[in-house]
């Protein structure tokens, strides 16, 4: 939660998970990030960059495709937006 003079102006919350790779690799803490907002009269202050800096320091975070705001703001911290995949055929 961010907070301006005891005001919430921004809110992230995080699913925690982990994510197992391979036999090899150790597992990776993660968490999918949901409900992430700041109030409209706040943005574009860092507020919402804050919160998921915050929310990172916990480990990997995922989302699926995510809205415009968030498409726009993953490469700030560094994020790709790229999916990878890998398909194992059903035998």
């Amino acid at each position: 939660v961010a907070l301006l003079d005891g005001h919430i102006v921004g809110h992230i919350g995080i699913i925690p998970t982990t994510i197992y790779s391979d036999e090899i690799h150790p597992p990776i803490p993660a968490g999918w990030f949901v409900d992430w907002m700041v109030r409209v009269d706040m943005r574009s202050r860092g507020i919402g960059v804050f919160l998921l800096r915050e929310a990172a320091a916990g480990g990997c975070l995922l989302t699926i495709q995510g809205s415009a705001e968030t498409q726009r703001v993953l490469p700030q911290l560094g994020c790709p937006l790229t999916w990878h995949t890998t398909q194992n055929p059903v035998q």
